[in-house]
């Protein structure tokens, strides 16, 4: 016959106020207004309507606590609550620790669901797990991990080691040693990253900086986004310091002027507007090791000079297919290279195209090709201008200008006074063979001669 000893005298001591009873050999104390211990031995029920469900040395002191196993647990906040485990305090109003070792819900709302040494320390925080990890803003979260502090009002730290939530609705997602410190910034992922400023990202990868308000690093190594709305997509060693300024990838990129993009290998945008793209060979490694250990610098580097600028450095060439790429104003200049059109037309309309081929310390050769298709000149002003060492020569609407070093002539002028020329030429010609005509002719330049001599021959 299974004895009832045992419920009777928990129902007993559920009912009397202050009594003091044995549960299973062990000492308990259930001093509470309709507090109530279930078994073990060392505990404490001594607030209104508390509980301790088992376990040894466990103490419920506050109104309606309950604590319901583990060792050493203390629930003194009101309606506060400890699960089990051994060490936790749940110390204001309904806090919780479900579980784990020395774990501390010591604010109103707080909660630590388990794991050691974690502390839930202001209103509404909540630690799901890990070790020595700290809740301490309002309303903040920590998901597990290891060392972790959400400081910032209803901050966020899914998970890793050593990251820090410091700011108002700061992210960290997991990851190691990271810093959210600006207001609404995120952290993804990675190692020691730093997202300063309100509104910046990182997304993930290696010692990245969003140091600009609302700034974003995507991943990579070392980049950083130190503008104000700049943005980094990735790559080892790109700074986009300018305003909305952004680096698309690649190495040792810069984009300092305001609205510039760069991307490729040691690209320089620092002009407003600019767009850079270079390809140049830099101390690059494949391996990750070498990465971190190689020469930081670029072996050179390739730059704007000027706003709303597009550069291209690209030893290899540059290819563009369309079906109708169009300049609508301004000027394309080619310095010491060609412009090839394979199959089909190159029309200026309202603009100019100069070709400057001169190589310093050599005599260079500019030479236009027209191979079926011709030079078209299009509009009232559209003009062809070549230019030598001496001088240039223009071609405007059928006209054709030489402007040399002794000033401009007109070759429609030139023409005329060739012609002039030629003309005076032939009178003179006709005038000397008319003068040397009458000189041979007339009785006035007639050479006399002597009279005649008979000689009489004899016998």
């Amino acid at each position: 016959m299974i004895s009832t000893w045992p419920a009777v005298l928990h129902i007993v001591c559920m009912t009397v106020p202050i009594f003091r009873c044995l549960a299973e050999g062990g000492e308990v104390l259930s001093d509470g207004n309709q507090s109530g211990i279930g078994a073990g031995y060392g505990h404490t029920a001594s607030g209104a309507f508390s509980v301790v469900g088992g376990g040894f040395g466990n103490s419920a002191v506050g109104v309606q606590t309950v604590v319901g196993g583990g060792s050493d647990n203390t629930a003194s906040g009101g309606i506060s609550t400890i699960s089990g485990g051994q060490g936790n305090i749940a110390a204001s109003l309904f806090a919780t620790v479900g579980g784990g070792y020395s774990n501390v819900a010591e604010q109103d709302a707080t909660t630590v669901s388990g794991g050691q040494e974690n502390h839930a320390e202001a209103d509404s925080a909540t630690v799901g797990g890990g070790n020595k990890n700290a809740a301490t803003g309002v309303t903040s979260t920590i998901g597990g991990g290891d060392s972790n502090v959400a400081s910032g009002a209803d901050s966020v730290i899914s998970g890793g080691e050593g990251n820090v939530a410091a700011a108002t609705s700061s992210v960290v997602s997991g990851g190691t040693r990271n810093r959210a410190l600006g207001f609404h910034s995120v952290i993804g992922g990675g190692t020691s990253h730093l997202a300063l400023d309100s509104g910046s990202v990182i997304s993930g990868g290696y010692k990245n900086r969003a140091t600009g308000g609302y700034s974003v690093v995507s991943g990579g190594y070392r980049n950083r986004a130190s503008g104000d709305g700049a943005n980094v997509a990735g790559g080892v060693r790109n700074n986009a310091s300018g305003t909305s300024a952004a680096v698309l990838g690649g190495f040792s990129n810069l984009a300092s002027g305001n609205h510039s993009i760069s991307a490729g290998q040691c690209a320089r945008a620092m002009h407003d507007g600019s767009f850079v793209f270079a390809s140049i060979a830099a101390h690059l490694s494949s391996e990750w090791t070498s990465i971190k250990s190689a020469a930081r610098d670029c072996k050179q580097t390739f730059s704007s000079s000027q706003e709303n600028e597009v550069s291209f450095y690209a030893s290899g060439g540059v290819k563009v297919y369309s079906s109708d790429l169009k300049l609508l104003q301004g000027k394309l200049t080619v310095e010491g290279g060609d412009i090839g059109v394979d199959s089909g037309d190159l029309r200026v309309n309202g603009g100019a195209v100069h070709v400057r081929g001169l190589v310093e310390g050599e005599a260079s050769e500019n030479t236009v090709h027209m191979d079926s298709a011709g030079i078209q000149l299009l509009g009232p002003a559209a003009s062809i201008r070549f230019h030598g060492n001496e001088g240039t020569t223009t071609i405007t609407n059928g006209q054709i200008t030489i402007a040399t070093k002794f000033g401009s002539l007109d070759l429609v002028y030139v023409a005329v006074a060739a012609i002039f020329l030629a003309l005076m030429s032939m009178l003179l010609n006709v005038m000397l063979g008319a003068i040397l005509v009458y000189i041979l002719y007339s009785d006035k330049f007639r050479i006399p001669v002597g009279p005649r001599y008979s000689v009489a021959h004899t016998d």
